[in-house]
This record gives structure tokens, sequence and C-alpha cells, in this order.
């Protein structure tokens, strides 16, 4: 139970008009369950470093290997919505992003046949 609580999501800070995150601040996740976790111990250990920067290596190496997928689903998103790969990749870095729906959608390509 004390690593359940350990690994717990802590909750998302907002930032308000006065304050802004730091790039520094420490992101948490839940706990990956009982054999997950003793992988981890255990490659850390191999590799002598703590769990913390073990985790983040991990969690580095396969963002970096997802990067042309991500990117393909950023451009997808962009492409259903007639915007650019940037503000798409801004919308949801910032957490402005939001599923569309398909009247939504519709609506877009009647706009866009509209332009052309």
């Amino acid at each position: 139970m004390l690593k359940q609580i350990e690994y717990a999501l802590i909750k998302h800070f907002a930032p308000t008009s006065n304050t802004l995150i730091k790039a520094t601040e420490r992101s948490y996740i839940s706990y990956p369950g009982e054999y997950y976790d003793d992988a981890w111990t255990v490659e850390a250990a191999l590799k002598g470093r703590t769990k913390t920067t073990e985790g983040s290596s991990l969690l580095c190496a396969k963002l970096q290997e997802r990067e042309s997928r991500r990117n393909q689903m950023v451009q997808y998103l962009a492409e259903k919505r007639n915007i650019s790969f940037q503000e798409m990749w801004n919308q949801l870095l910032i957490g402005d992003y939001e599923p569309i729906t398909p009247v939504e959608f519709k609506k877009i390509q009647e706009l866009a046949e509209k332009e052309d």
C-alpha cells in the first residue's frame, strides 16, 4: 500500500495569471504494478542509477522511439481541423485540445470547400 501511495498520481499544477510552472517541476506516475516496479528496480541497479534517474531515461528513450508516430498523429488531427501542425501541437501542449464531433468535422469540411 505504501508503494501505491508513493506512486500515486499527484494533482496537476494549474498556472494562474501570476505564476508559471517551472520546467523543472516534478512529474509523478501511478504505480506500475509489482512486476514492472521490480523490473525497474533491477534495471536501475544494473546501471548504477536511482530509480528516478532510470525512470526518466526510460521515458525519454520511449518518447524518442515514438517521435515519428506522434508527429503523424498530430498531423492527422491538424488536417482534420484544417489547421497547421504547429497550431495543433500548441493546442495539445497547453491543454486546449478537445476532440471534435462529427457535426463539427462536417462544418469544418464545408468551410474548407467554400474557401476553395
